[in-house]
Formats: structure tokens, sequence, C-alpha cells
């Protein structure tokens, strides 16, 4: 299976923090559905791409151990998360995170532990 991708029988939530988990070794993630979707076309297959865009919070004394397929990580402002941007419509999904979930408490409703035992 190739990284970051979706298990057999796995739902988007469920690769979401497995695929966190697996990468940061932070196991106590409170993961909410952002309402906002990563998209874009490739010309070439004339496929479109879409995924739902998740938003997890840890504890400020989680530590993070990264697995073998990272050697470094760096939590960033948006100011400067919006300067690393190298994909046209990022900065809108990262502006309507800091809106909807930072500088707003976020609607309980969006919390994945919501659905988990659906």
């Amino acid at each position: 299976m190739a990284n970051g991708a979706i298990e057999e029988d796995e739902k988007a939530r469920e690769a979401a923090l497995r695929e966190v988990r697996e990468e940061t070794g932070l196991p106590d993630i409170r993961l909410y559905v952002s309402n906002t979707f990563e998209q874009y076309y490739h010309p070439k297959s004339d496929f479109i791409y879409m995924a739902p865009v998740f938003v997890g919070f840890v504890g400020e004394e989680e530590q993070v151990k990264l697995n073998e397929e990272h050697s470094d990580y760096a939590w960033f402002t948006f100011e400067v998360a919006l300067q690393q941007i190298t994909v046209p419509g990022n900065d809108r999904v990262l502006s309507f995170i800091e809106q909807h979930f930072v500088k707003a408490k976020p609607y309980t409703q969006l919390e994945v532990r919501w659905w988990l035992d659906e």
C-alpha cells in the first residue's frame, strides 16, 4: 500500500488518524472534519483529485516521535506556513482552518469521535 493511502475497508477519518499516529507517534489526537477539501485537476490523466481535510489538536506536552519516513519536523505559525505553500489552493485551506479552528472554537459536531460508532 502506498504511503498515505486509505487501506481497504478503511474510512478517510480512520486513515487520517492512523497516518498521523504512525508518522508522529502522537497517540492522543482530537481530530475534526474541517468541512473543506484539498482538490486539484491532473490534466494528463484527466483526473480530479479531491480529499477531505482534517484538523488535529494535540496537547502542548505531547512529544513528536517521527517514524522512519521522516527525518525532521517543525511547528509553524499560520503566517509562516502560508509562506511555505508550494501548491495553489493550500493557502485557502490554511486560511479556512485558521479562521474556523484557531480564531474560533471548532464546532463540536465536526469532531470525528461523534461518528466513530457509526
